[in-house]
């Protein structure tokens, strides 16, 4: 069956069945497989180097498919977007008669308690993340609403509950494994491609698609209290006057 797709130029343009056939016999080839293992692997990863030199080989076949739809929208001209959790209430992941690359399956959080670091993939919300975190009492700063994808925070910035002790959530991210508009998969840090590394902490998901965050946790929790204090509205303008002299230093 053939389909319509939107241009980068505006227009449209026919897709044939059989490159339909041959993109999902390349999304297909090894992934479920490459999924089972990559889990597996994850679960020594803080034991030494050499479970997490075979981490970062399965994750790099795990974003065949993601590099695979890149590489077809790059080839056939198309519009591409990309969905992470699905937050977005803009719903920038959705163009109409695009290729949208859906990443909200992709839900894998490896927290290691004792490097003090998350691997996290980009379909993760937040509360799954701090779900998984806060089994070891740690937290990364992230947002406020626990329907957040991790994704599109991490790469806006991101500024939650913790961060005036904490920083940013795009401060916490030590490195990315990140697809490249020419269907590359490169690892982003201090270390490694610096410049790709700072533009994706607070730049936007323009620079390329995240298959995989790793965040730095600190101690907090499980148990922490909070809350708001709400006043009345008669009482604004005594309490904007005293908020002014605490801000100001009596000033």
């Amino acid at each position: 069956m053939n389909i319509n797709l939107a241009k980068l130029s505006g227009n449209t343009m026919v897709i044939p069945g059989e490159r339909l056939d041959a993109l999902r016999a390349r999304s297909r080839d090894g992934s479920d497989q490459t999924r089972r293992g990559l889990r597996r692997r994850t679960q020594c990863l803080e034991r030494n180097d050499r479970p997490a030199a075979r981490l970062h080989r399965a994750v790099r076949r795990c974003s065949r498919r993601e590099r695979a739809a890149v590489d077809f929208a790059r080839e056939a001209g198309a519009l591409l977007s990309v969905r992470g959790g699905g937050h977005n209430i803009a719903g920038s992941a959705v163009c109409d008669g695009a290729v949208m690359i859906d990443l909200s399956p992709m839900k894998s959080v490896r927290i290691d308690p004792f490097a003090r670091t998350a691997r996290v993939e980009p379909g993760v919300t937040l509360g799954e993340f701090d779900r998984e975190a806060q089994a070891f009492g740690l937290v990364t700063p992230t947002g406020i609403n626990s329907t957040t994808g991790i994704a599109g925070l991490t790469l806006g910035g991101g500024f939650g509950w913790t961060s005036r002790k904490f920083g940013l959530t795009a401060d916490n991210l030590i490195g990315a494994d990140v697809v490249t508009a020419d269907g590359r998969l490169v690892h982003a840090s201090d270390a490694e491609n610096p410049d790709l590394f700072w533009a994706i902490r607070g730049g936007g998901g323009n620079f390329g698609i995240i298959t995989s965050f790793e965040f730095r946790l600190h101690a907090l929790g499980p148990d922490v209290m909070s809350g708001l204090i709400v006043y009345p509205l008669s009482q604004a303008a005594d309490l904007l006057t005293r908020y002014r002299e605490v801000i100001g230093g009596g000033a």
